[in-house]
């Protein structure tokens, strides 16, 4: 008996050995669950990084990892470099990798909660800054980074090279960007001598001379409906001006008839104290009865209580009055203002306009240069990058197969070979790769 309960204690410290490593295996794979994989490969975190962030805790007691969802959670790298977080607070993170940043957070948050052991923290990248492809590429543009990404993925999901003058539809698309621009030039630039014309008070509109106006067939079309809008304003001008005038001149008719009725009510007032008077000397004397005196009295009191609602109908219309005449006066202000509101965005849309037709016709012209009969002119893609670093934007000289970072800027610029034989220097970058 004795050794067989031996056994049994030796089979039970085995069991105890056992459930431990149980549960320590199980933990691990808690926590790996918790914490994920994303930690295998550790990314340097730059500005406009957005980031998943997690936070966990062994709890000796119930044997078992906790995630502290109040801490967890997506963040993003500020412009700066900096962070914040909670807890933690604010902290710059410029050259940091997602590990060296996940030990960071995880000693600030042992030294602010004062925990034995720091916590296991895990980051994970769920955006990174996009890059940006410009230059004589078919789509110049931001596009999304991903990790590996070379400056020749880059113009392919940029569209690649621009084609040149021989590509029909290129053509067509800038020339009808010219005639499009040519026609909001016109109708921008009649809207503003329209809106010229509302603020001076003008009769009507005297349109500029406009050289686009010329090869835009519709110019005329266009000047006319203006002319027929900037009428119509001054129609519903003087319809709201001639409303607001005859509301004046009724209240102040209704003015005039409550105080020809306040001036009735004071006199029958004036003759019932007169009556009353010579009642009450009737009364004390004993000639008439005091139900005579008081009848008298409640005249007196009606005529007082008429006179006081027509004081105050009286005081109504004059308000109405005063406030028709604000209104009047500031029709015109508010017509100017509505004018000088409308003009502004006018003159904007046409900069805009401006500068969109002068890019279009550039772009042409640069595709009829690249273009000559024999090919003498043959354009290739000069490739470079512009990094930031140290807070500074780098040129870096690039081909197709260089490495692109989160941010970079990658410029395509078509030179053509004609240009070193005409000894133009080509542009080169302010610094290496």
């Amino acid at each position: 008996m004795q050794r067989q309960g031996t056994e049994m204690v030796i089979k039970g410290s085995n069991s105890i050995r056992v459930g431990r490593s149980a549960i320590a295996v199980t933990a691990a794979i808690a926590l790996a669950c918790i914490m994920g994989a994303s930690a295998a490969t550790a990314a340097e975190l730059t500005p406009q990084t957005k980031l998943r962030m997690k936070v966990v805790q062994w709890i000796p007691v119930k044997s078992a990892y906790e995630e502290w969802g109040a801490l967890g959670g997506e963040f993003t790298v500020s412009s700066t470099g900096e962070i914040a977080l909670p807890v933690v607070g604010q902290f710059a993170v410029s050259g940091m990798d997602t590990e060296a940043f996940a030990k960071e957070v995880a000693t600030r948050l042992q030294k602010q909660t004062g925990l034995v052991n720091k916590p296991e923290v895990s980051i994970e990248i769920v955006e990174y800054p996009p890059v940006y492809v410009a230059g004589d590429v078919t789509s110049p543009g931001e596009y999304k980074y991903r990790e590996g990404m070379t400056v020749m993925q880059a113009l392919a999901v940029a569209g690649g090279e621009r084609r040149g003058i021989n590509d029909s539809t290129e053509t067509l698309r800038l020339v009808s960007d010219l005639r499009g621009s040519s026609d909001e030039i016109v109708r921008a630039t009649a809207r503003i001598a329209r809106l010229q014309a509302e603020q001076d008070g003008a009769d009507d509109v005297t349109f500029p001379s406009i050289p686009e106006a010329d090869t835009l067939g519709a110019a005329d079309e266009i000047f006319q409906r203006e002319r027929i809008l900037f009428k119509a304003r001054i129609e519903e001008l003087e319809r709201q001006t001639k409303s607001l005038t005859e509301l004046r001149d009724l209240f102040n008719q209704e003015i005039a008839v409550l105080e020809q009725k306040r001036e009735a009510s004071e006199q029958g007032e004036a003759s019932a104290q007169k009556e009353l008077a010579g009642v009450s000397s009737l009364v004390d004397k004993g000639f008439a009865v005091a139900a005579r005196k008081s009848e008298m009295e409640r005249v007196v009191n009606g005529y007082k209580t008429d006179a006081l609602d027509q004081t105050t109908a009286i005081m109504r219309a004059r308000q109405g009055v005063a406030e028709a005449t604000r209104n009047l006066d500031s029709l015109q202000d508010r017509r100017r203002s509505d004018a000088a509101r409308e003009m502004q965005d006018a003159k904007a849309a046409l900069t805009q306009t401006k500068l969109k037709r002068d890019t279009a016709q550039r772009l042409l012209s640069d595709l009829m240069v690249q273009a000559t009969p024999d090919g003498s002119n043959r354009a290739s893609l000069k490739l470079s990058i512009v990094r930031t670093v140290d807070n500074k934007a780098t040129q870096i000289d690039a081909d197709e197969t260089t490495m692109l970072q989160p941010g970079d800027v990658v410029s395509a610029k078509i030179s053509s070979t004609g240009d070193a034989k005409n000894g133009k220097p080509e542009t080169t970058g302010s610094a290496s790769q």
